[in-house]
């Protein structure tokens, strides 16, 4: 796997849904999701931008054929490990992971298979750090995120206050701007400067996961505005980012877990399926996923080319 890498940018709560007023993608532009996507991210089957059988690979489901809303808890693990966990938990469930899929997260987590595949603990990354009351609450309650657990599960460091005053880890919001005590961590940081430690990381790891939650706090709060907010963060970052990798031998991958940011005119996630924009070498890898059970494969096959 010597000279190749992965950086994967997990999106909560952005689908891509029809065209109108309700859906940010439809008043406003987002020119470097839209450079990977190929047009606007909308459900429009007669757009000219985006040719159908091109497409049609690269929008996921999310339902997993289990009735109900898709959550976050079942919707991230399934993600993360390519197990359906809304059928194993037998309802979508969330924001946490639910109990049945513990065991799930604990074998098959994408960094517990690139483990399998010879890969070094200490050249896998999860970007995200996480105030001190974080753990002290995770470790009481044993309430963990998908996204910690299956870093703990496996491992990997989860990164602290410490982390990002020594700018060796990204806030949640990207710029941490809302992280507690954030002045006296150096907080908050630019766009530009907080790409440049998402490519520091990438430099002495093979593969790094961050994890941005702005999207979906904005669609459940259905205000235009913090919407388009989070959406210009993620652009911006996402173009930043961009500027700076080696596309030769970086792979880029960019998704969600459920709807929700795309359509306004409700609080809850919506049935629309997510985005999967990816971007580098082994961009064919997943010319066959169709939902979020088929995105983990194609990431350990991405670091071990055969």
């Amino acid at each position: 796997m010597e000279g190749r890498k992965l950086l994967f940018i997990f999106v909560d709560g952005v689908g891509v849904g029809p065209d109108g007023p309700a859906n940010p993608f439809s008043v406003a532009s987002y020119p470097n999701l839209e450079a990977l996507y190929g047009g606007r991210l909308l459900d429009r089957p007669d757009s000219e931008s985006i040719a159908m059988e091109r497409r049609s690979p690269w929008l996921l489901d999310a339902r997993l054929g289990v009735e109900g809303l898709p959550q976050s808890g079942t919707g991230q693990a399934s993600l993360f490990t390519g197990v359906n966990c809304a059928a194993a938990a037998g309802r979508h469930y969330g924001p946490f992971p639910h109990t049945r899929t513990y065991d799930i997260l604990r074998t098959r987590s994408v960094f517990a298979r690139l483990l399998k595949t010879g890969c070094r603990a200490e050249r896998l990354a999860f970007a995200n750090a996480y105030p001190d009351r974080f753990f002290e609450y995770a470790r009481l309650k044993n309430r963990w995120t998908v996204t910690t657990r299956c870093a703990v599960e496996a491992g990997i460091r989860i990164r602290t206050e410490s982390d990002l005053a020594d700018g060796k880890a990204l806030a949640a919001d990207i710029t941490g701007q809302r992280f507690p005590n954030a002045r006296s961590i150096g907080l908050p940081i630019t766009i530009s400067e907080a790409s440049d430690r998402i490519v520091a990381l990438l430099d002495d790891h093979d593969y790094v996961l961050f994890e941005y939650f702005k999207t979906d706090k904005a669609g459940h709060s259905q205000q235009h505005e913090l919407a388009a907010e989070a959406l210009r963060s993620v652009d911006t970052f996402l173009g930043e980012v961009l500027s700076r990798i080696d596309l030769e031998s970086t792979t880029l991958v960019l998704t969600s877990d459920h709807g929700n940011i795309e359509d306004l005119s409700t609080r809850s996630h919506t049935l629309n399926p997510v985005p999967l924009l990816v971007a580098g070498p082994g961009r064919e890898q997943f010319s066959s996923a169709h939902s979020l059970l088929d995105i983990v494969g194609p990431c350990v096959a991405c670091l071990n080319p055969t």
